[in-house]
């Protein structure tokens, strides 16, 4: 004889795949799928956080510690160009090698540009007070002295750190 309870202990229940076991996958998948999302999550952190840093909307509006502007080229000298020049911008505060120096590959004119203290050559140097601004197209894509066929520019006087300096091409070297 077989015990009647006994044989109903065997039978499926909630413990062994009814809707209670359905709830217990669900829970996992939805934990799953969260620290999945965590971990994107914290890998688009870190790949933001080792790019270059933004600038602060502070320096935006006031200058700060830079100097940009645009720098276009004088008509007669835009027929030469052939889309493989390199423009240099370059900041000195006096004799000397230079402060700073942007490299721009490829520029179109007019162009914007922007000198900060991440384009300073030496760390113990600092972006400030009075400077001389110049900019120097190259076919060469040489940051060396001007050679034959570049094209110059510069800002007349000194300018201070913070101004906002347009500069014209027109000097062919």
């Amino acid at each position: 004889m077989t015990n009647p309870d006994a044989a109903r202990s065997l039978r499926p229940g909630p413990s062994t795949g009814g809707p209670a076991r359905r709830t217990g996958v669900r829970t996992t998948l939805v934990s799953v799928a969260a620290v999945g999302a965590l971990a994107a999550i914290s890998l688009a952190v870190l790949m933001f956080s080792l790019q270059a840093p933004a600038r602060p909307a502070s320096q935006e509006s006031t200058g700060g510690h830079r100097l940009y502007g645009t720098i276009t080229l004088a008509p007669a000298l835009q027929a030469d160009l052939d889309g493989s020049e390199v423009l240099y911008v370059i900041v000195r505060s006096g004799a000397g090698p230079p402060l700073a120096v942007r490299r721009i590959p490829a520029p179109r004119f007019p162009t914007e540009y922007e000198i900060d203290q991440g384009d300073v050559m030496t760390p113990e140097e600092r972006l400030e007070d009075q400077v001389a601004l110049s900019a120097r197209l190259t076919r060469s894509g040489q940051a060396g002295p001007a050679q034959t066929g570049d094209v110059e520019g510069e800002h007349a006087g000194p300018v201070r750190v913070g101004d906002r300096v347009d500069i014209v091409l027109d000097r062919r070297h």
